[in-house]
């Protein structure tokens, strides 16, 4: 969306503002500019691993679950 800005170096004073919750890191964004103004930075990466084999499994069988549609 769209936003006044006293930064912004255009006619109509309004910059580019990019929700970062909902960015996924794959660039669309950045190749689509017109005036290729947006750069995409690296963030840091968060890594969960199971606690053992039953919370992998437990994981596993969510993220089945949930790309299946399934809500059991």
């Amino acid at each position: 969306r769209l936003e006044d800005s006293p930064e912004a170096k255009n006619k109509t004073g309004k910059v580019a503002v990019l929700n970062a919750d909902l960015c996924i890191g794959c660039g669309v964004c950045v190749y689509k500019c017109p005036t290729q103004s947006l750069v995409l930075e690296g963030r840091e990466v968060i890594v969960d691993p199971p606690k053992d084999v039953r919370d992998y499994m437990k994981r596993f069988m969510e993220d089945r679950q949930a790309a299946s549609g399934s809500k059991k």
